[in-house]
């Protein structure tokens, strides 16, 4: 079957293939019954592996992007993500490289001339993340401790390349040192101003 050409692109969050009932709805080859097709035909990771590309001549109408300006920006210097990035996004990232290269698109083989990935945050050993419910709002951290606080405790707590056990002791170590810093700098600045106003 020839894929629908009278498809809408609303942006609510599902394919669009899935409000095309001619296409959506079918009968089951195995035992005649009805059934549904798959909608979700091209995974994220497809447009995630080319799409910095089209930034370097996003208003192009003509191709993809210009030879010229991907060779202005390309290769990146530093790519830094997560530890889940080696896999998937990257691999696939290369692989869209050589065939744009192939294909005469590009004339560089790999998209990044050095790659660090940093470490995940866990708390209580897991990874966080939404769908286990574990977050810790950075927005939380910051009225409750203040930005700085939240930066130098990662900061110290590990270094980038490895993972970091949250540790709320940990991040309210580093709140009392900061404001033991904080006592210790204003209370010689209140000495020197009036030092100076003698």
């Amino acid at each position: 079957m020839r894929l629908p050409e009278n498809v809408q692109l609303t942006g609510q969050g599902q394919s669009p293939l899935a409000s095309v009932p001619e296409f959506l709805n079918t009968t089951c080859p195995k035992c005649g019954g009805p059934a549904k097709r798959e909608t979700d035909t091209m995974d994220t990771f497809i447009d995630s592996s080319w799409y910095f590309f089209r930034y370097t001549d996003p208003h192009n109408d003509r191709a993809p992007f210009d030879r010229a300006a991907a060779a202005y920006w390309f290769p990146i210097d530093q790519y830094i993500g997560g530890i889940e990035h080696a896999i998937l996004h990257l691999i696939y990232s290369r692989f869209f490289c050589k065939v744009m290269h192939d294909l005469g698109l590009v004339n560089l083989r790999e998209p990044v001339r050095r790659l660090f990935s940093q470490g995940m945050v866990l708390k209580d050993g897991v990874k966080m993340s939404k769908s286990k419910g574990n977050l810790v709002g950075a927005i939380d951290m910051a009225e409750k401790y203040g930005c700085d606080t939240a930066r130098m405790y990662t900061l110290f707590a590990a270094p980038p390349e490895k993972d970091l056990e949250w540790s709320e002791q940990g991040i309210e170590g580093c709140a009392r040192f900061l404001n033991r810093v904080f006592r210790l700098v204003d209370r010689h600045w209140r000495h020197a101003c009036g030092c100076l106003h003698r």
